[in-house]
């Protein structure tokens, strides 16, 4: 005989991974979007301006970046970091450079659309001193 405790728990397992599966999917739809990327090479003071767009395409994002006129694919999806589980957007792209990732926290701006900040490193993940630095701002219409 199966205990009724035993059925709660199987309901709220059930529950909280549906649950998961659609904030996971919520978040893709709420980082879709175009961006203006600034950000700052690997190892060097060389900073650089681009543009990003997120596309939600099934549980990830397709990311094309543009920077100095070289259109860079690569893939999106959100990721969970540190032992709290902190949910953040991790990318992985490849250049002429080699392939690269990156870990990138997201939060709103006052407008409610995402601001995502974060590092990028070789996909290798060797060690490296100094990461890439980049910060992605939404190009939306503002209010005053």
């Amino acid at each position: 005989m199966v205990s009724s405790a035993f059925v709660l728990f199987t309901l709220w397992v059930g529950q909280t991974t549906a649950a998961s599966a659609t904030d996971r999917d919520d978040l893709l739809r709420y980082l879709e979007g175009s961006y203006r990327l600034v950000g700052e090479e690997m190892n060097s003071d060389k900073t650089f301006l681009g543009k990003v767009e997120l596309k939600k395409r099934g549980s990830k994002l397709d990311v094309v970046r543009l920077i100095n006129g070289t259109r860079i694919r690569g893939t999106g999806w959100i990721d969970f970091a540190t032992a709290d589980r902190i949910k953040i957007l991790r990318m992985r792209f490849h250049t002429s450079k080699g392939q690269f990732e990156g870990a990138y926290m997201f939060c709103s701006d006052l407008e409610n659309y995402a601001r995502i900040t974060g590092y990028f490193f070789p996909g290798d993940k060797g060690t490296i001193r100094n990461p890439g630095l980049e910060v992605l701002f939404p190009e939306a219409v503002f209010s005053q």
